[in-house]
């Protein structure tokens, strides 16, 4: 991933991009219902011809560009995109004695075992048999967990963490005596962490939920499924279309 990255950030340089990590952006600008830039968390402008937003749907809609700036009727669709957050992310690191091998694997051993997983998350609750995604690179391992709803019907996430952690390092403990004994420290991605961390709205990854009102030319939806809005120049990217 690394490589990649490097590689896209020199091509977009030799291609007279400019490239700003950490800078947080506060607004769209638009004038006549068209973007004419953005406005960053510290109050500066920058002008553009064109915007292009890879943030979920709703938040860019909603939040960045807001909603006097668009038509009632689509206010009222985009307020209605569903987010179904169901993801955590435990990191471990390890003392290279894991006994796991390096790339990925999956805990997912019948259909039957993934109902049960995603029939927790649909009450609220934290899948206590999780499908796992495992990648593992000398001694890191980072885990997929599903489900861990964001919102939870017991409980909050200040508390919860803890029990995401016990239930990812059990059950693949448990396939990998040797994992419990290697882990070293663990650091954990909660659904509400990707929300405010990222800017992911309750924490999907999929920038709104995967169902059938959701998907192809009605995503994120219909009539939008091009990437362009009812703003001239604002488009929109990433998982969302």
């Amino acid at each position: 991933p690394q490589v990649l990255a490097t590689a896209l950030v020199a091509a977009a340089k030799s291609a007279g991009a400019q490239i700003r990590t950490s800078t947080s952006v506060e607004r769209v600008l638009v004038e006549k219902m068209r973007a004419v830039g953005v406005r960053l968390a510290g109050g500066e402008e920058i002008r553009a011809g064109m915007v292009v937003s890879a943030v979920d749907p709703r938040r860019t809609l909603l939040g960045l560009v807001g909603p006097e700036e668009l038509p009632p009727e689509f206010v009222w669709n985009a307020s209605s995109i569903r987010m179904r957050g169901s993801v955590a992310k435990v990191h471990v690191t390890t003392d290279g004695a894991h006994g796991l091998p390096d790339g990925t694997l999956v805990v997912a051993p019948t259909l039957k075992y993934l109902e049960r997983a995603y029939d927790a998350s649909k009450y609220g609750e934290i899948s206590q048999q999780p499908y796992l995604e495992v990648t593992t690179a000398g001694k890191n391992v980072s885990i997929h967990f599903q489900f861990a709803p964001y919102q939870l019907r017991h409980g909050d996430w200040s508390t919860a963490r803890a029990t995401v952690e016990r239930i990812a390092i059990e059950t693949l403990a448990a396939r990998y005596p040797t994992f419990r004994t290697s882990v070293q420290q663990v650091s954990t991605l909660t659904p509400l962490d990707l929300e405010r961390q990222f800017g992911l709205t309750e924490g999907d990854l999929n920038h709104g939920q995967l169902i059938l009102d959701q998907l192809m030319f009605m995503r994120p939806l219909p009539g939008y499924a091009t990437g362009r809005t009812p703003v001239d120049g604002l488009f929109l990217c990433g998982s969302g279309i």
